[in-house]
């Protein structure tokens, strides 16, 4: 079994054994949208009118 995993890795073509680079997905920019304003400090009385 490993034997058969060298011989395959050997002869697989310098591209496929590159390592794999996936695109950025988060970044570091603060959340915008329907739950960007969690954690905001609101006046007490203030948070009802706001929903």
């Amino acid at each position: 079994m490993l034997q058969r995993l060298i011989y395959l890795w050997e002869h697989l073509s310098t591209f496929d054994k590159k390592r794999t680079i996936f695109p950025k997905r988060f970044t570091q920019k603060p959340w915008s949208g329907k739950f960007g304003g969690r954690g905001k400090k609101v006046l007490q009385g203030v948070e009802s009118i706001t929903k």
